[in-house]
């Protein structure tokens, strides 16, 4: 709502950012526009986002770092180029997750229905 306050504080150690989607407002006495991405650290936790006059919508999402190297490509995140190409090999032969997980919804949806 417009002039609404929200106040969190993550831990210090964790990655946090906020995306504000619809609205605007101010936070830490900061203007911030609608489609804006602002990554926070422990300088600029989010202590106090005030909504502007048309009200605002955001996401807040914070965790623990997980140290571990990062590769991306399309939709899939892995550790290693090679993860990425296995995930797009099983996704290409009809083999990723999804069916195994498809089928194991059948066999619990028959056991509920029985």
């Amino acid at each position: 709502d417009p002039g609404k306050s929200f106040k969190h504080e993550a831990p210090k150690e964790n990655n946090t950012f906020l995306y504000l989607f619809e609205g605007d407002g101010h936070i830490n006495h900061t203007h911030v526009n609608v489609n804006t991405l602002l990554i926070l650290n422990e300088k600029n936790t989010l202590s106090d986002f005030v909504a502007g006059d048309q009200g605002a919508r955001a996401l807040v999402i914070s965790g623990t770092p997980i140290n571990e190297p990062i590769a991306q490509y399309g939709p899939f995140v892995m550790n290693t180029r090679k993860e990425i190409d296995q995930a797009m090999w099983d996704y290409q032969s009809n083999n990723f997750v999804r069916d195994r997980a498809w089928i194991n919804h059948k066999k619990h949806y028959k056991e509920i229905v029985k």
